[in-house]
């Protein structure tokens, strides 16, 4: 039978226990708190709605790859930005003709330069020089002005460049950057880059190294099925 001083020390040992575990969470919350860029599960898609995304776009490398990419992105955003030079280029690099890129534009209202950039994007696309255009904007992003996209298309090997800026003046790509952005807006975005991998939809782009695990995968999937 446990007499009043054994009671206090349970209690108290009780107490002790409970306090230490409180400070534990207390210390991991403040000095060592989930990071918001945290890659999420990413979430898969219904046929319909990954044929759907494929519709439209510009194509970086074959339709026909076994894994492909749709990125809803922003040419004037930094994480974009370090997404396609930090994972997007090198998996292009090691998976070749096997991976392909289908770019959709959502210039975001905050980005000034974003949506004339996106126009500048459609414009070069409609020379066959999408890819050249997207390399070169996102190699020099911080001079990304109204004024540098005929520069940028140059450097892109656009062909005719009186053409390319008439272009982007009369804003001829407009119904289908909208149309991005409709569709992205019904993805329910939350951020640029949003990312589609062979149906699977990341809203947090994984790092270098964990997308190219997801190439793999996705690769191995289409395979052998």
């Amino acid at each position: 039978m446990t007499g009043p001083t054994g009671r206090v020390s349970v209690w108290n040992l009780i107490q002790t226990v409970c306090f230490v575990v409180i400070a534990v969470a207390v210390v991991k919350q403040v000095f060592f708190p989930m990071d918001p860029s945290a890659p999420l599960k990413p979430q898969e898609l219904g046929d319909q709605e990954w044929a759907a995304l494929k519709a439209s776009g510009h194509w970086i490398g074959s339709p026909d790859a076994k894994v492909v990419l749709v990125e809803f992105s922003d040419f004037e955003c930094p994480a974009c930005r370090l997404f396609t030079e930090k994972s997007l280029m090198g998996a292009r690099a090691e998976f070749g003709d096997s991976l392909a890129v289908l770019y959709r534009s959502w210039p975001l209202s905050y980005h000034a330069n974003a949506y004339e950039a996106a126009m500048g994007g459609w414009c070069a696309a409609a020379q066959g020089r999408f890819s050249e255009f997207h390399d070169v904007v996102y190699s020099h992003q911080s001079e990304l002005g109204d004024s540098t996209l005929v520069s940028f298309a140059d450097q892109a090997g656009v062909n005719d460049v009186d053409r390319f800026e008439r272009c982007v003046v009369d804003s001829l790509g407009k119904v289908d950057i909208e149309a991005d952005m409709a569709a992205v807006a019904a993805l329910g975005g939350t951020g640029t880059p949003t990312i589609i991998l062979n149906g699977s939809l990341w809203r947090v782009p994984p790092d270098s190294a964990a997308f190219s695990l997801a190439v793999r995968a996705a690769m191995k999937k289409a395979r052998s099925g």
